[in-house]
């Protein structure tokens, strides 16, 4: 096909690549194909922000902290000044739909903190997933990228311009430390807001420790490399304000700029005429802080704190009958006590010289490995593991004298014979007509089956239908604590069971 256009020189190249375009479209078959365009046939176009500098439209951007950093909050009041068209950037002035797929706060919940934050509630949706069965449906979770080609119809019906996801993690099927597994699922999100000319906003949580705010992003460089926009958040200890520095901006000059603001309480009244206290962004301002510098200071804290956490430790193992415990339930203790699980990791071993030491066990009934934090002491008295203590207040435990590694020359993970309590047996045969019991796994072996559930979930959300029924109550408290499609499984087969003991006259 061929057409005369008497035009400039540019327009004339941008219609001659229009009309190839259409000739290798008609003679191509349906399926993936290489395409080639010009640079003439090009737009060039400045970006817009629905906030300037930080939420750009047409992009992903990522919002990252540590755990109880008030994202979820600040999400809530973004989304609640897009809905009046009070952001400052493009769309000043201009109102926007948002919507939230949110998988820590409830609806409810989220709605409370949407009025309290002023928020036109008729621009605001809520997308989740259900899987229909016969006639019922269920919450089964959100997967991306599988589930996006039903979501971008309900963005586009509902002309979202803002989605928040809280938190991302919770969507993706694979290893959120892998690449090409992160990659897989945002690199379609970011496609799509592409796509449709919207915003997505993603929360994604930091690891512990010291170093560079730009390195803090939990898992794969990816969930940092792909959005086109973050922005760290920390608090400042000392004032209590939490500080949002822009660490990425592909299409700003304003990276390195921070702001700060204060959180609130503010009363809401329920449908019930009781009052909810729900907290509330304040007094957004530029500061001079950043976020890099409060979260090495608050490592600098943590290193210090760590003999507490070790005292913490000993303290708590010293409560055990036997001195003795599952690291997972020292780990859940510790978290109640104010220590992080990266803490606690770490003052255990930094107390291995002192007695603490990793030790893994047989049970007599199936012979599955079971790993234990133990002091030495506790060890070379043969104790048994059989405690679930209250924590115990720091200093107020008597702690007992600990020996050295012993004349019974335990040395690191050296499988020991010691007779299991009569607890521990009433626990195994509790779980004994449960085929499937990951309670005596070793904790990365546990991690890996998980992440092989999921895959499976990615591609066919029945597949953990008949093991469900088989797994012990152990199991299933594990798949709650991985979230997302594991735990609503988890909470369904829960229920069920539940359900299955209530007798009807």
């Amino acid at each position: 096909m061929s057409l005369d256009i008497d035009c400039p020189p540019a327009q004339k190249a941008v219609a001659d690549q229009l009309m190839q375009n259409i000739d290798k479209r008609a003679a191509q078959a349906d399926g993936r194909h290489a395409i080639v365009s010009t640079a003439q046939s090009v737009r060039i176009e400045k970006a817009r922000f629905q906030m300037y500098p930080t939420i750009p439209i047409g992009y992903t951007t990522a919002i990252s902290g540590k755990a109880g950093e008030t994202k979820s909050v600040l999400t809530i009041y973004i989304g609640a000044h897009a809905t009046k068209g009070t952001l400052p950037g493009d769309m000043l002035h201009k109102p926007v739909n948002v919507a939230y797929t949110a998988f820590e706060d409830s609806k409810g919940m989220q709605v409370a903190r949407l009025k309290a934050a002023g928020a036109d509630l008729d621009r605001v949706f809520f997308i989740e997933m259900t899987d229909t069965r016969k006639g019922t449906s269920v919450d089964t979770g959100m997967m991306i990228p599988q589930d996006l080609e039903a979501i971008e119809s309900l963005l586009v019906s509902n002309s979202v311009g803002i989605w928040f996801i809280d938190p991302i993690a919770s969507t993706v099927t694979g290893d959120i430390n892998k690449e090409a597994d992160v990659r897989r699922a945002i690199d379609p999100l970011a496609a799509l807001a592409q796509r449709l000319g919207i915003s997505i906003v993603f929360v994604r949580h930091f690891n512990k420790g010291r170093g560079q705010a730009s390195e803090k992003m939990s898992g794969s460089h990816a969930w940092r490399d792909v959005p086109k926009s973050v922005m760290l958040i920390a608090r400042d200890p000392e004032t209590q304000e939490v500080v949002i520095t822009l660490d990425k901006s592909n299409y700003s000059q304003e990276i390195g700029s921070s702001w700060t603001y204060t959180v609130q309480s503010a009363d809401i009244a329920t449908d019930d005429g009781e009052q909810l206290s729900v907290p509330i962004i304040t007094g957004l301002k530029p500061t001079d802080k950043n976020v890099n510098e409060i979260i090495n200071r608050d490592a600098e804290i943590d290193g210090e704190g760590d003999e507490t956490a070790g005292d913490f430790l000993v303290s708590f193992l010293a409560s055990c009958d036997g001195n003795q415990e599952q690291p997972y339930k020292v780990v859940n203790a510790a978290h109640k006590a104010g220590y992080s699980e990266n803490t606690i990791k770490t003052a255990r071993k930094r107390k291995t010289r002192e007695g603490i030491i990793s030790v893994r066990k047989s049970t007599d009934t199936d012979g599955k490995p079971l790993w234990f934090w133990v002091l030495d002491a506790g060890v070379l008295a043969g104790g048994t593991p059989s405690c679930t203590p209250s924590v115990p207040p720091i200093g107020n435990v008597a702690i007992p004298t600990i020996r050295g590694r012993g004349t019974r020359g335990v040395q690191g993970n050296v499988p020991l014979d010691v007779p299991p309590s009569p607890d521990s047996k009433a626990r195994s045969n509790e779980n004994k007509s449960y085929s499937l019991n990951l309670d005596h796994v070793e904790p990365v072996v546990v991690d890996d089956i998980l992440a092989g559930y999921r895959k499976k979930l990615a591609t066919d959300p029945s597949a953990l239908d008949a093991k469900l029924p088989r797994m012990s109550p152990v199991t299933l408290e594990m798949l709650t604590q991985h979230g997302g499609m594991l735990k609503q499984l988890a909470d369904r087969e829960f229920q069920r069971r539940a359900d299955s003991f209530t007798t009807t006259s």
